[in-house]
């Protein structure tokens, strides 16, 4: 009987060694503004630990990518402020992609003051 037990607790011993731990990836946001206007964009959006933030940029494109934690809810906003004597019509696009998959998507086009909202809230 006593070998009986050694047997099972060393199978068990083995069994449970063997068993291979899955790696968890974490959950990520990728933010992506494309633009055809290439002068300077506010872009406000929402970061991994859910305070607003704002960036100027230049250029007609824009990403940022961060794990995510326990936030639910994300959001990018870009805005262009393309002045009044602009009459030339420009594209804005925002998406929001979830752990890759394009999850929101926003396109606005204009002259003047063009903004695109995105937001997107984990399941």
């Amino acid at each position: 009987m006593k070998q009986l037990n050694i047997i099972i607790l060393s199978l068990g011993v083995i069994l449970f060694s063997s068993c291979k731990k899955e790696d968890v990836k974490p959950n990520t946001i990728k933010y992506e503004v494309t633009s055809t206007y290439s002068g300077e964009m506010e872009i406000q959006y929402r970061n991994e630990f859910g305070n607003s933030n704002s960036e100027l940029v230049s250029g007609g494109s824009w990403t940022k990518s961060f794990e995510v934690g326990t936030e639910k809810y994300y959001l990018v906003s870009p805005y262009q402020d393309l002045g009044l004597n602009n009459l030339v019509n420009h594209n804005i696009t925002a998406k929001i992609y979830y752990n890759g998959v394009l999850v929101n998507e926003n396109s606005q086009q204009g002259t003047t003051g063009i903004s695109a909202l995105a937001s997107y809230s984990i399941p």
